[in-house]
């Protein structure tokens, strides 16, 4: 016995809806407000080639490498 799945289809009021608001409001809040799941949003958002622009968060900075100076002035200064 095999199991049919009815997938509901978008409507272009759901689709409106994304292209609106899809750079200011996350795939969860999107999907709250028209009753889809969040991963049903990002792929209705692949569908429709709505991507979301790349954002390197909490870049890790270099520093310089330090001297065995620098950590004892660091340590006297108890600047650590």
């Amino acid at each position: 016995m095999q199991r049919i799945q009815m997938v509901k289809q978008w409507t272009q009021e759901e689709d409106d809806y994304i292209r609106l608001n899809y750079l200011s409001m996350t795939d969860d809040e999107i999907g709250e407000h028209i009753g889809r799941s969040s991963s049903a949003v990002k792929n209705e958002r692949g569908k429709l080639k709505l991507y979301r622009p790349y954002v390197k968060r909490n870049p890790i900075q270099k520093r310089p490498p330090l001297s065995f100076q620098d950590i004892i002035e660091m340590f006297d200064k108890k600047n650590y």
